[in-house]
């Protein structure tokens, strides 16, 4: 009896291990499919973007003279379909298709263009032209701010990055840092001046009101780096519009008149700043007018423009 009993306890033991087994297999098998599952879920939401952001893309559409200026000169002139551009047509441009300016371009014909990546500024004005090209994430896209020059450097490396041009992005990067210094250290003698742009004109011939580049912004690091203060070193407000009253206020030592593409002379501007006010700068015939379609643009190209302001600052001693 005791032989027996001790036979169908061995046999308990048996069976609740062979269950416990079952179960212990069973358990592991449904954590292993559940982390086969996860990974297998992370890879298909994860893989996707990854292979794309390190993609070679093959058509790229740009929308804004700063960012067209950028790819050419990372040599992306090839791999270009489409661009908003408001500047005259320039040979490296030839056989692209114009969108029109960065605030009217059409969105039919950017999507016409096929693009598998665009690049724009990060501006809502832009987006809004955009909804149907936004909603296709077939394409890539990279929206960038571009105010001020550390924003101008950062444009310059993602842009190589996103392109495959790195390399090429950083030499672009380390001679405009080598050549132009926006912390530079002035002395109190150093010239006060205004960079103005965007004038309107008033009835008697004269000027009445100015958009200018405040402080922070790229130019005013390009001011400051070529040997003068900005007048608006103490704004707040990045582009403000300034009256006459302003103006005459801020009585600047220099002014530049920056006009894109403009078909005046500097005869010309000039008179109309001796009909706006009584300035010291338009006194001492200290009145610039800078024409280079550049000159607004943060771009590679903001090298010419510093030493524009750099000749004319000592000219201006």
């Amino acid at each position: 009896m005791n032989d027996y009993k001790k036979v169908e306890r061995k046999k308990r033991i048996l069976w609740v291990s062979v269950a416990f087994f079952i179960v212990a297999v069973f358990i592991a098998r449904q954590l292993l499919l559940e982390q086969t599952g996860n990974k297998n879920r992370q890879g298909k939401s994860q893989s996707a973007p990854e292979k794309r952001k390190s993609a070679e893309y093959k058509r790229i559409a740009v929308i804004g003279d700063s960012f067209v200026e950028i790819c050419l000169s990372l040599g992306l002139k090839d791999k270009l379909v489409a661009v908003g551009y408001q500047g005259a047509d320039k040979s490296e441009l030839q056989g692209i298709a114009h969108l029109g300016g960065p605030l009217d371009f059409s969105e039919e014909q950017l999507l016409v263009a096929k693009p598998d990546l665009i690049i724009s500024s990060d501006s809502l004005a832009i987006k809004k032209r955009m909804p149907a090209t936004l909603a296709n994430k077939k394409i890539e896209k990279l929206f960038l701010k571009h105010d001020t020059f550390d924003e101008l450097l950062n444009c310059i490396e993602r842009i190589g990055k996103i392109t495959s041009r790195e390399k090429r992005a950083k030499e672009i990067v380390a001679k405009l840092v080598s050549q132009i210094n926006v912390k530079r250290e002035l002395p109190a003698s150093a010239p006060r001046a205004l960079l103005v742009f965007f004038i309107q004109k008033d009835e008697a011939g004269g000027y009445k009101s100015f958009s200018c580049a405040g402080a922070g912004t790229f130019l005013d690091g390009i001011l400051r780096s070529a040997g003068a203060r900005n007048a608006l070193s103490s704004s707040k407000i990045k582009w403000p519009m300034l009256s006459v009253e302003d103006i005459i206020r801020l009585n600047p030592d220099i002014i530049f008149d920056l006009r894109p593409d403009a078909k005046i002379s500097q005869k010309e501007v000039f008179a109309h700043w001796q009909k706006t006010a009584p300035l010291r700068a338009v006194k001492n015939k200290r009145v610039f007018l800078i024409t280079n379609h550049y000159a607004l643009l943060p771009c590679p190209k903001v090298l010419e423009i510093h030493e524009i302001l750099k000749k004319l600052i000592a000219r201006s001693d």
